[in-house]
């Protein structure tokens, strides 16, 4: 099991909604790719973003982002005991519900997180300028 599937874990457990993106989401698909960071599109709810912030702990994150920055900030990069987690908050504002529509399901640990697809991964990657494998 990978430290970003876990660090996936804890935020579904703490019911956080959310989707891997990027690198981590691709590898959790079997793609063969490195996955350094965990990309995370979070739902702009601001229930969620409460939740989020609430579990901040259990990741080992240190530097709470204000609830300023969560509404207001595009991504946010936190130093977690799992690796950096990108919080990509203003796609989650943009996009949360139309990645989260095609999105497939894997369990880790008994929880089920949600994973952008393969297709929406990549066009992300694009769009952020990270190309291909």
């Amino acid at each position: 099991m990978q430290r970003q599937e876990i660090a996936a874990a804890i935020a579904a457990a703490h019911s956080v909604a959310c989707v891997v993106v990027g690198s981590a989401a691709l590898r959790m698909q079997g793609v063969d790719i490195t996955a350094r960071d965990l990309d995370l599109v979070v739902a702009p709810a601001q229930q969620n973003l409460d939740r989020l912030t609430g579990m901040l702990a259990n990741w080992g994150v240190l530097r709470r982002p204000s609830d300023r920055a969560l509404r207001e900030l595009d991504i946010i990069t936190l130093e977690s005991s799992f690796g950096p987690i990108d919080l990509l908050l203003r796609t989650g504002r943009e996009r949360y519900a139309a990645l989260r529509s095609s999105a497939v399901t894997k369990t880790v640990a008994d929880v089920r997180i949600t994973l952008a697809s393969v297709a929406d991964c990549w066009s992300l990657r694009q769009e952020f300028g990270k190309g291909s494998a």
